[in-house]
């Protein structure tokens, strides 16, 4: 029997350990290469259905609104159903879901300038003045809308010059839908929203708080204010935003729909005009609010 050398079976030893090393190292680039892949498609997994919850939002939204058309036509407040089918952070299978449905015609259509809306070009100054914003800022808007007319994003308000920080402080009582909406729902708008309508902080807080306890306005309960109602206010609405936000497991999802409804045809019919999945919010659509 021939021996091995002691040196050369030192070497052997460390080939030994070389390749056990080497099949480590192999193995665990398999495992993490299988991880990496079972997570991926774990997230892609999420993802689709938090997308699914999302679109059954927005068709449970828009079936709200069709029925609402049948049921009360002439009016739009927060005692229908539409505004009723709103939740927050609810408990789903695997996750969490919060769905905001509300009315778009609650703050002046700024496009409605592009058509010189008369009540809309009075209403415009004294909204820039309620915000106590640059006097400037009602020409340079009036401006940009009779160059490229109506526009798609309240952000786009900076073609004309005008700050991040102004156009932010405009959404809260300035919106961009299609030009030919051009009247705001008193059932819907804020506070702050009836005093600049009716030129009176005052009156914008008393019929503010009488729609709290009513849960609507009339236009008798203008009358009963020693008001009317404005030229630019109305008490119905054919605009409003769908916002879902889905957690499933590790992933959250969010979308965003402006709805339009009217007549086709002589039935009621709701659809979705805009959408936005993920990404930067428009700043004039409602904020959820966070989850716990």
């Amino acid at each position: 029997m021939k021996l091995i050398p002691e040196h050369e079976q030192g070497l052997a030893l460390i080939n030994v350990l070389l390749m056990v090393a080497l099949a480590s190292g192999l193995i665990a680039a398999i495992l993490i290469a299988e991880n990496a892949g079972i997570a991926r498609s774990t997230r892609l997994h999420e993802a689709a259905s938090a997308d699914a919850v999302l679109q059954g939002a927005e068709l449970s939204a828009i079936a709200a609104l069709r029925r609402d058309m049948v049921q009360h036509p002439d009016s739009d407040d927060q005692t229908e159903a539409w505004a009723r089918i709103s939740d927050t952070d609810r408990k789903i299978a695997g996750g969490r879901f919060t769905l905001l449905v509300a009315d778009a015609q609650a703050k002046l259509n700024l496009n409605a300038l592009a058509k010189n809306d008369g009540p809309s070009l009075i209403l415009l100054p004294a909204i820039v003045q309620a915000l106590k914003l640059p006097p400037d800022t009602t020409i340079k808007m009036l401006a940009l809308f009779k160059a490229v007319g109506p526009i798609s994003s309240i952000a786009q308000l900076g073609l004309a010059g005008i700050d991040p920080a102004t156009i932010a402080k405009l959404a809260a009582l300035c919106t961009v839908l299609p030009p030919d909406m051009n009247r705001i729902n008193v059932n819907d708008a804020d506070e702050a929203m009836l005093s600049v309508l009716l030129g009176d902080p005052i009156l914008g807080r008393l019929l503010a708080n009488r729609r709290a306890r009513l849960g609507l306005l009339t236009e008798g309960d203008f009358i009963a204010a020693r008001s009317r109602v404005p030229a630019a206010a109305g008490f119905k609405s054919d605009f409003y935003w769908a916002r879902g936000r889905v957690t499933i497991g590790g992933t959250t999802r969010e979308q965003i729909s402006l709805l339009r409804r009217d007549m086709a045809d002589n039935q009621p019919r709701v659809v979705a005009i805009s959408r936005w999945l993920g990404g930067a919010a428009p700043l004039d659509a409602p904020p959820l609010k966070p989850t716990s």
